[in-house]
């Protein structure tokens, strides 16, 4: 079963090809992410300043959002794997009997202390 879950690991040369493939939904659903915040922001100081919502300021609000998808994916993947790390080596530190007997016998002197 675990060699389906090894099959199915995406690279990134995949990521970017779906990028490709998909650029036009890539470019508009940031764009539509940026014009709606654009419309919160104005509405957030008086609904009547909507009248002054700018076309032009879309591409440049949705690519604020495209870079903060981006930058948030990738301290996601960088935090994940960090933890992973620490994990392993937390998980190794335990498979050494030696050293988990040493802190059983530390451990049993501190309860009886």
């Amino acid at each position: 079963m675990t060699g389906d879950i090894e099959d199915t690991k995406k690279t990134i040369n995949d990521y970017i090809e779906w990028i490709f493939s998909h650029i036009s939904i890539v470019v508009l659903i940031p764009s539509f992410l940026g014009a709606v915040w654009q419309i919160l922001e104005l509405s957030s100081i008086n609904v009547a300043y909507i009248r002054f919502f700018s076309i032009s300021q879309i591409p440049i609000d949705g690519t604020l959002i495209l870079f903060l998808l981006i930058f948030l994916f990738g301290m996601s993947k960088i935090t994940m794997a960090l933890v992973k790390h620490s994990f392993e080596k937390k998980i190794e530190m335990f498979e050494d009997e030696s050293l988990l007997e040493k802190t059983k016998l530390k451990l049993n002197q501190d309860i009886i202390i």
